[in-house]
């Protein structure tokens, strides 16, 4: 089964009432901030960017059904920042690295293993399945389709991907947007 006929929802997990995650609304942006910072400190790609969010989304939505506990939210953006740098990114990203980052940035202190650890929970809870169609994607499809997909000389078009891009990304920072589709 490709990626596109299990695309589904996320669902909006925090409006569920007495959901064993107690995240609130203002804890995920705070979330969903952090890796959009690290986003912009490492440079990576914007998919880097929206995986991680999936991934961290996906994480909790999953821990709530299941009843159990989130763990801290900014080790969990950082580590669904790695993994989804592990994904993406041309050159593998460094634990060690993202610990002294975190550390010299957000005053933040944790350990290679507490993050491999995280990582591996995961894992396991996403069941491998790490990898989304994310709303770029999408985005590029509906591009070439309406024939915007000459942003570099077309400056409508570049016009025209620029302001849905910045849709896409207010989008993300709000989490009553996780019920739909990312198409």
């Amino acid at each position: 089964m490709n990626a596109l006929q299990k695309e589904c929802a996320i669902g909006d997990y925090l409006a569920i009432p007495n959901n064993s995650v107690q995240v609130t609304e203002e804890v995920r942006l705070y979330m969903i901030t952090v890796i959009v910072e690290l986003h912009r400190l490492k440079a990576y790609k914007e998919e880097t960017l929206y995986l991680a969010c999936s991934i961290a989304d996906r994480y909790l939505a999953l821990l709530t059904v299941l009843e159990q506990p989130s763990p801290c939210l900014i080790r969990l953006a950082f580590v669904a920042t790695l993994m989804a740098a592990k994904l993406e990114e041309p050159v593998q990203p460094s634990f060690k690295r993202m610990v002294r980052l975190v550390l010299k940035e957000w005053n933040f202190s944790t350990t290679r293993e507490e993050l491999v650890d995280l990582e591996t929970s995961i894992i396991r809870l996403l069941d491998m399945d790490l990898i989304t169609p994310g709303p770029l994607f999408f985005m590029d499809r509906y591009q070439r389709v309406f024939g915007l997909d000459q942003e570099r000389s077309d400056a409508t078009a570049g016009r025209v991907a620029n302001v849905a891009r910045k849709m896409i990304r207010c989008m993300l920072l709000s989490s009553s947007f996780l019920k739909f589709k990312p198409s």
